[in-house]
């Protein structure tokens, strides 16, 4: 789940590390009372990291090609991206299909 190597570890490490710092941001809106005033900020902040991630995902079913752990974070706290910027959401189209596929497995 951590990878096959040494070098797709580091790569998971990465990945959850940007993914978990965005979305820990993006679940603290939910417990602040200026959170419409406050949600723009936030995603500004966190965009081009997301758009990193799809970019290096591309069209892969998977963060690496294959189910790893990374996947699992992503399909769950992609939930919080989904709720408070359902726009944004729909353009990091990784998202979804990650979600999906993790949904998916029997």
């Amino acid at each position: 789940m951590l990878g096959k190597n040494a070098h797709e570890n580091a790569q998971i490490e990465s990945i959850l590390s940007i993914f978990e710092e965005a979305t820990a941001a993006v679940r603290g809106l939910f417990f602040n009372k200026d959170y419409e005033t406050a949600k723009t900020a936030v995603f500004d902040k966190y965009k081009p990291k997301l758009e990193l991630l799809s970019k290096f995902i591309g069209e892969k079913q998977f963060v690496l090609g294959y189910l790893t752990l990374a996947d699992f974070i992503i399909a769950e706290d992609s939930n919080y991206i989904e709720r408070l910027f359902p726009e944004e959401y729909k353009a990091l189209s990784f998202l979804q299909r990650i979600r999906d596929n993790v949904n998916n497995l029997p």
